[in-house]
């Protein structure tokens, strides 16, 4: 599914792609790094971006591995504002532990 999405012209028809690969099931680590890779470099616009990573958020389970990509996905968006929209939502899914906190 990755090669047809790559060969997609319009970010919002990507995106609806990535929603219904990531609604088919938990991916493996692997799968869930390369697929968050891919959609780093696939999708451009900020809002079709964050609408995609607080799907991944919502519908899959990310390990220590899957982190980095996700994040990375993140910031390579331009608006603050979207940005701030994805941690919120990562953050509400995934509580930073009292130890972590200052």
């Amino acid at each position: 599914m990755l090669d047809r999405i790559g060969r997609l012209q319009s970010d919002s028809i990507r995106r609806v792609y990535f929603q219904e690969l990531f609604s088919q099931g938990d991916l493996n680590e692997q799968e869930l790094d390369v697929t968050l890779r891919t959609l780093g470099r696939r999708i451009s616009s900020d809002s079709e971006r964050r609408n995609v990573l607080v799907h991944v958020i919502d519908s899959q389970k990310m390990g220590t591995n899957t982190v980095g990509p996700f994040m990375a996905a993140g910031q390579q968006m331009n608006s603050d504002s979207e940005r701030r929209n994805v941690l919120i939502a990562y953050i509400k899914e995934n509580p930073i532990p009292a130890s972590h906190r200052r």
